[in-house]
C-alpha cells in the first residue's frame, strides 16, 4: 500500500484541539505519533512510504454542466472551446 508523506506534513503542529463544546485539549495528531507510524510502516512488507507529487495548483469546481476538455496557460476551457475559467 502507497502512504503519502512529505516533511511539510510536520508543520500541521497545532497547540489545542476544541473538544465536546469547546474544551481545548491536546491535538491528538502530533509529529512524535506520526514518527512513532512512520517508523512501523517502514518495517513492513506492505507499506511503501512515497513523497507527494506537485500537481500545481488545485483548481475551483467548474460550474454545473460543464467539464474541462483542455487547458491553455492555466485557462480551462469547455466542450465548445469558450474559457470557463481564468485564473
Amino acid at each position: 500500500m502507497k502512504v503519502y508523506y512529505s516533511e511539510a506534513h510536520r508543520k500541521h503542529d497545532p497547540p489545542f484541539e476544541v473538544f465536546d463544546g469547546g474544551l481545548r485539549v491536546p491535538y491528538f495528531e502530533t509529529p512524535d505519533r506520526m514518527d512513532r507510524i512512520l517508523s512501523a510502516l517502514q518495517q513492513t512488507d506492505w507499506a511503501e512510504v512515497v513523497e507527494p507529487q506537485d500537481f500545481g495548483p488545485h483548481l475551483p469546481p467548474l460550474p454545473a454542466g460543464l467539464r474541462p476538455v483542455g487547458r491553455v496557460a492555466g485557462q480551462v476551457h469547455d466542450v465548445r472551446g469558450r474559457v470557463v475559467l481564468d485564473p
